[in-house]
């Protein structure tokens, strides 16, 4: 894995979608690369001393979001925090709840739906509408009361989110479960709060 530095780094361009673009070369050597830049680097510790601390923190760097994660601390965490799910899912959840995180979700980035609302009755009927109108799939959804892109937003922020606040173990056996089922496919948000 990468570590925080201040040295220079190279962002490797994805031509069709920008935000998929990443400084881990095997993260998107499929997704037809454009181009690289290198930037100056900046640790998380670094972005906090200069700006502060957020009251919510959305953590979405291709592949590098274990860096971000694993930089914060008991005395040096927002309040909410939201990251991307990836094959390190357990251990990331494991250390936000070792440095003070209590309540978690585990949001669908597609339906902006939580993990057990992700099959509701409400869901399924829009699809067959759109499906019925020869639409595959909402280009918006409306959550919380406004509309969001679908696969191009991260949804309402994680006090307006979809579904019910779980504990750690709870959320740890729900996503094994979803690991097992039909919500095995996807692209999930973990959401904390320490309150």
């Amino acid at each position: 894995a990468m570590a925080a530095s201040r040295a220079p780094v190279t962002l490797i361009w994805i031509g069709a979608d920008l935000g998929a673009s990443s400084v881990y070369p095997a993260k998107v050597e499929a997704k037809a690369p454009v181009g690289s830049v290198q930037v100056r680097g900046i640790t998380l510790p670094d972005l906090v001393e200069q700006y502060g601390m957020p009251y919510f923190m959305k953590v979405d760097i291709e592949g590098a979001d274990r860096v971000c994660v694993l930089a914060l601390t008991a005395t040096a965490r927002p309040e909410y925090l939201s990251f991307e799910i990836g094959d390190d899912f357990e251990e990331l959840l494991e250390h936000v709840r070792g440095i003070g995180y209590r309540r978690f979700k585990i949001v669908n980035q597609s339906s902006f739906r939580e993990l057990a609302n992700h099959e509701c009755v409400q869901d399924r009927i829009a699809r067959r509408i759109l499906h019925t109108l020869g639409r595959a799939k909402p280009s918006h959804i409306r959550r919380a009361g406004r509309l969001f892109a679908s696969g191009r937003s991260s949804g309402p922020v994680p006090w307006r989110s979809d579904g019910r606040w779980r504990t750690f173990a709870q959320t740890v056996a729900g996503w094994h479960a979803a690991q097992d089922g039909a919500a095995r496919s996807g692209w999930y948000d973990l959401q904390a709060t320490t309150t």
